[in-house]
């Protein structure tokens, strides 16, 4: 069976969205103002998650309109572009407020690509994640002729 493109991507964005509640733990205001670290962290999971909803196909965002898919292009853009805009306190609400609500619902998602499809074969995608970066490598290592 093909790889299900949007599948990848709901799961490789349920990963990285599942780091942001164990950054945040424990950190009240004050503690995540001050810091910087944890503050970065979490922009660039928010990054990598806007990155990959832009990704998904315009049927899948069709189909699952209630995703917050638009905004978190937004805020992948503005972390990305306008880093010296960055408001904390709603990188602070979207890490404790948001993702805790956005994480069951891509899991519902996945439970029912599950149900459709399958288990998903994470072997299969790591391996073929590991081809697609091996290809990207050789654009700058002319020595990886053996590149599948």
């Amino acid at each position: 069976m093909p790889i299900n493109r949007n599948r990848q991507i709901i799961t490789r964005m349920f990963e990285e969205a599942s780091h942001i509640p164990e950054m945040i733990f424990g950190l009240d205001y004050n503690a995540f103002m001050n810091d910087t670290t944890k503050k970065y962290a979490i922009c660039m999971v928010l990054v990598n998650v806007g990155e990959l909803a832009n990704k998904l196909s315009d049927d899948f965002r069709n189909e699952h309109s209630a995703l917050p898919l638009a905004q978190m292009r937004k805020t992948r853009n503005v972390i990305a572009h306008d880093y010296d805009q960055i408001k904390w306190p709603l990188i602070r609400g979207i890490a404790t407020q948001d993702v805790p609500v956005l994480l069951p619902e891509l899991e519902r998602i996945l439970k029912e690509y599950e149900a459709k499809e399958g288990p998903f074969d994470f072997e299969s995608n790591h391996n073929n994640n590991l081809r697609l970066i091996a290809r990207a490598d050789k654009t700058f290592d002319d020595d990886s002729e053996n590149v599948k």
